[in-house]
């Protein structure tokens, strides 16, 4: 690409879409492209960053047997975002940061013949048992989490470093010193107090108190999910009926 690859993250072209229809594993939703209402699917039209990630998840929790097709075209977000790139940082971060997503598609059951509302149910209990969490037993989950993330981390890094291809000097400079970072990194108990996005000065249990309180009004709404959408099916049918919606 003219510029190489610093001018393609500046830029945002490190993603063009699918050249022909794939079938893939993980879906990731787009609110403005619809979906098929037919079957069980977890809450959707995302409203924050990642959440769209985070609906993947969990549609690989309640159908852990199912493929996800992506079409060759997709829907413009309009207006476009004004939102530049970033060039390449001098080396990588270690990881911090507790990847909820990751966790939920980490305790899918992927034995046959579970019905999806059960496994919705299952989904909406791990939620639970996460607000009902001690500090210790939170901490403890996060530094296992991120242990696991830093060393995915490594384990990337070092395969390229020893894959044999040929790279640029900045390019290896980059991968040796992520190396160092990261090693560096795992050699002390992550805190949560450090992950991103912390306000500073903010004690752990406070934060381990907010995390509960998402996970208990998570729980809920995963619980209620199932009679939101009964419910809104409703409405649809009496709108349709009184050419209030157009089919």
């Amino acid at each position: 690409a003219p510029g190489g690859i610093e001018a393609a993250l500046r830029q945002r072209h490190y993603w063009m879409g699918q050249p022909r229809p794939t079938l893939s594993k993980m879906a990731v939703i787009s609110q403005m492209t619809g979906l098929d209402n037919s079957r069980l699917l977890p809450p959707y039209f995302p409203a924050f960053r990642g959440e769209d990630y985070l609906f993947g998840a969990m549609l690989e929790y309640l159908h852990p047997q199912a493929a996800v097709l992506e079409y060759d075209w997709c829907v413009p977000h309009l207006p476009l975002e004004a939102r530049p790139g970033t060039a390449p940082p001098a080396a990588a971060r270690a990881r911090r940061a507790l990847n909820f997503s990751k966790f939920v598609t980490d305790h899918t059951l992927y034995r046959r013949g579970i019905c999806a509302a059960t496994r919705l149910q299952g989904l909406a209990q791990l939620a639970r048992e996460l607000s009902e969490t001690s500090d210790a037993d939170l901490r403890g989950l996060y530094r296992s989490e991120v242990a696991q993330l830093q060393a995915g981390q490594l384990r990337q890094f070092n395969a390229c470093l020893h894959d044999g291809l040929s790279r640029p000097a900045p390019w290896q400079t980059f991968l040796h010193d992520s190396v160092n970072i990261v090693s560096e990194a795992m050699q002390a108990a992550a805190r949560p107090e450090d992950a991103p996005g912390m306000p500073a000065g903010r004690a752990a249990a406070d934060l381990f108190g907010q995390f509960r309180d998402y996970a208990g009004g998570f729980a809920a709404a995963l619980n209620a999910w199932p009679a939101m959408r009964e419910q809104a099916g409703v409405f649809v049918g009496q709108w349709l009926a009184g050419s209030e919606l157009a089919p």
